[in-house]
């Protein structure tokens, strides 16, 4: 049995397409994929919407889709723009002109792969962020015994600029992203 994986894209039915584009760029910012006839495509990270002209259904009720965004009150911010009301209740829904509901999700939000081997990537990624800390701590001690404190280069002295650099982690965002899934999951995975 096929194993489901995640969503190419999702098609919606809209009465203009530059009309659709135009709305959707006063609530998104988005990259155009590209054109092909009464259709236009909306990148959104690996996937994207397919937009086409000519609605042939009515209004949807209940059935929506979530788009994730960074900043759920920015949209809500444009839509009161853009004079579109968002639905009652909690989150954040509304419909378009052409009656396709959406569904805007906060990034925090999403629900996080807790696969082991997600974990176990993200551990791996941040062992090697270690050793690149324990290279540069090395590389440090080795050039104050060769060229000693006080020997001065093009962004000052040499020592006085290496001991700057080995502060902090070398990819901060990566151990904050490996420290929220980690929390998400509940679980170490080691």
């Amino acid at each position: 049995m096929a194993r489901l994986i995640g969503i190419n894209h999702v098609a919606l039915e809209v009465g203009d397409v530059e009309a659709a584009l135009a709305l959707y760029a006063r609530l998104f910012d988005f990259e155009l994929r590209g054109r092909a006839g009464r259709m236009a495509f909306i990148d959104m990270g690996d996937q994207f919407l397919a937009l086409s002209e000519g609605r042939t259904q009515e209004p949807d009720a209940g059935r929506h889709f979530g788009l994730v965004v960074d900043d759920r009150e920015a949209v809500r911010s444009a839509l009161k723009d853009a004079g579109i009301r968002p639905h009652r209740g909690r989150g954040l829904r509304f419909a378009d002109p052409w009656g396709n509901e959406f569904e805007i999700v906060e990034y925090g939000d999403v629900q996080f792969t807790k696969a082991p081997e997600v974990l176990r990537l993200l551990e791996g990624l941040t062992d090697l962020d270690m050793f690149f800390s324990i290279w540069r701590l090395n590389h440090l001690a080795m050039v104050k015994r060769v060229i000693g404190r006080d020997v001065k280069s093009l962004k000052g002295y040499a020592v006085h600029q290496l001991e700057t650099d080995v502060q902090g982690m070398l990819w901060p965002p990566l151990w904050a992203v490996r420290n929220d899934v980690t929390a998400k999951a509940g679980t170490s995975p080691t």
